[in-house]
């Protein structure tokens, strides 16, 4: 036990040194902080692709030369898993860079848990992870400081979506809980009264399944959001800013569209990516409304409208909203507030605009 325990406590002092020695996460003099961000690495020890990825990895990091790394889920795609992450993590702790990871669904298909993982990821020179306590793998914040002083200029929230469902009637991939949603706005409430109540921006790289439920999430909790930025599809980009009359409209669009102005930044195409994709994507820039671009009575009503109109696409107006179990609007009823607006009885809900949707709400609430 003496033999063993001496070894540990060098081991335990020279992780604790390296991570003394890392500075606070902070802005540089120009307002600049560079994030490179790995994900889907798939390492394979031994395997000639896997190669090629650690030597892109490289690459990008000398060319690069961030602030932060950051791994975003399935870094190990084989055993042993504890050797292929520390392969994938000495890249950025060779260099001196801090890092954080975070897991996909294929990490802790191997021969280690969550857990353990994380605990190996702790070990590794250079990581800023925090202690994951009772948790396999706990969510946490890190804040970036501002250039001139040591307020927080900026959040990351580092988030688990886990692997894979529990449910025995769900299949599929795992999600973000409740308790992960409230833990989120705890911790953005706490962050935004210690900002003065100022709001925040919010820029994440979230699962392509569960963007469009997270950002409407964020949109209808009431958080002090100032703007979105996230990485998604680009089919689903493409919905969040088209106008009415396209094949891309709908209740997506709309939804976007009443809480704020969507812009796309940047597209991203297939191959950005290694292993190339069967989908480009877009990094798109959702600035919230200081005010709602349109004034309705009741939004909740106006958003049951807007979905039924979309839910039966070939269907008019009239049919659709009499269709809905929500809704249940006799067809004479839409057709005089269509008449009303002026417009055709006959029309279809992906021609209405978003003013026009909560004229519609406001007509057939009364």
């Amino acid at each position: 036990m003496k033999q063993f325990a001496l070894p540990l406590c060098m081991v335990l002092l020279s992780v604790m040194f390296c991570r003394a020695q890392i500075k606070p996460l902070k802005f540089d003099k120009n307002g600049e902080f560079k994030i490179v961000q790995f994900t889907d690495v798939h390492f394979k020890y031994g395997n000639p692709a896997s190669d090629i990825a650690l030597k892109r990895i490289n690459e990008v990091l000398d060319a690069e030369r961030p602030d932060l790394v950051v791994f975003t889920g399935d870094v190990v795609y084989a055993k042993p898993a504890e050797t292929a992450m520390r392969t994938v993590l000495a890249c950025a702790s060779s260099r001196k860079i801090p890092f954080v990871v975070t897991f996909g669904n294929h990490d802790n298909e191997q021969d280690k848990t969550r857990a353990e993982l994380y605990d190996v990821v702790r070990s590794v020179p250079y990581n800023i992870q925090p202690d994951r306590g009772e948790a396999d793998s706990p969510d946490y914040v890190l804040a970036l400081q501002a250039s001139d002083s040591n307020r927080d200029a900026a959040l990351l929230y580092c988030m688990d979506s886990h692997s894979y469902s529990r449910l025995p009637d769900v299949k599929g991939y795992a999600w973000f809980t409740f308790d992960q949603v409230n833990w989120y706005r705890s911790q953005s409430a706490a962050y935004t009264e210690r900002n003065g109540g100022k709001p925040i921006k919010v820029v994440a790289n979230l699962p392509y399944y569960i963007t469009t439920p997270i950002i409407m999430g964020l949109f209808e909790s009431h958080v002090p959001i100032d703007s979105i930025t996230v990485m998604v599809q680009k089919e689903v980009a493409d919905r969040m800013q088209v106008g009415p009359g396209t094949k891309d409209y709908g209740a997506l669009s709309l939804a976007v569209q009443y809480y704020a102005e969507p812009y796309i930044v940047a597209n991203v195409p297939p191959n950005c990516f290694i292993p190339r994709p069967a989908v480009g994507s877009a990094v798109i820039r959702l600035t919230r409304y200081q005010e709602k671009p349109v004034k309705v009575n009741d939004a909740s009503f106006m958003f049951k409208i807007i979905r039924a109109s979309f839910n039966q696409r070939r269907k008019t107006l009239q049919n659709g909203l009499y269709n809905s179990s929500e809704l249940r609007i006799p067809k004479e009823k839409t057709v005089a507030a269509l008449e009303e607006m002026g417009l055709t009885p006959t029309i279809r809900g992906e021609k209405l605009s978003l003013e026009e949707f909560a004229l519609l709400s406001d007509i057939l609430g009364r």
